[in-house]
């Protein structure tokens, strides 16, 4: 079950078992919500304010999804400054022997609060239809790595890119509305002891660093 690793047991107050709207947490309820996050939640895996993915944990991690995308024998990534590197070998055509492709990509703009989730990458060393799609697929899985931490549990990525609507390629830009996604709906959906964890989740900043990826979520019922 998408965020059953986040079930708590007896630790909230007698409410603990009902759904709650965020204008409806007290005080104590909230203290007690906070102290599961800090231990169970992401709030555990956090280095001051951030969450990093090494380049190592992000490489590991596609490679180990490789045979969910059509074509791409296998992939390595760089992350420089405000951009990410891909080498593929893929099959440009289907019959054909892999390819050794390099390609780029930066990251233009993304929301991701209450209600939306989207992010807009360019390509900024286009190659062709076929790469730029697996690019995209990349990305979706680098985006799925990260939900998985704030979530601290796993979704199947079969599931995820069974439904591939969430995604959009036109020439050299990638959109990915995450809310499109009928599986990563149900995990936005998710609840910690009745606390629908994206109701308070929003991300407020994203740096592409040499060898990193940080992360800053928020809890905005704290702000």
């Amino acid at each position: 079950m998408i965020g059953g690793n986040l079930t708590i047991g007896d630790e909230l107050n007698a409410d603990r078992n009902k759904n709650v709207k965020k204008a409806e947490i007290g005080p104590e309820r909230l203290k007690e919500y906070i102290k599961i996050l800090k231990t169970k939640g992401f709030l555990s895996k956090m280095k001051g304010n951030k969450l990093v993915f090494t380049q190592a944990e992000i490489n590991d991690y596609l490679r180990s999804n490789l045979n969910l995308i059509e074509r791409l024998e296998n992939v390595d990534i760089e992350l420089l400054k405000d951009q990410i590197n891909f080498k593929l070998n893929v099959k440009l055509f289907k019959s054909s022997t892999p390819t050794e492709v390099f390609t780029a990509a930066e990251l233009k703009r993304y929301i991701f609060d209450l209600h939306e989730r989207k992010f807009d990458f360019e390509i900024v060393e286009p190659q062709d239809v076929i790469s730029n799609e697996v690019v995209a697929y990349l990305i979706a899985g680098i985006l799925v790595q990260i939900l998985q931490s704030l979530m601290d549990s796993k979704f199947e990525m079969t599931k995820v890119l069974g439904n591939r609507e969430f995604i959009d390629v036109l020439c050299n830009r990638i959109s990915l509305n995450l809310n499109k996604s009928p599986y990563l709906s149900t995990a936005f959906a998710s609840k910690v002891d009745g606390v629908s964890v994206f109701d308070f989740v929003r991300i407020i900043n994203i740096e592409i660093l040499p060898g990193e990826l940080a992360i800053y979520p928020d809890l905005s019922i704290m702000a």
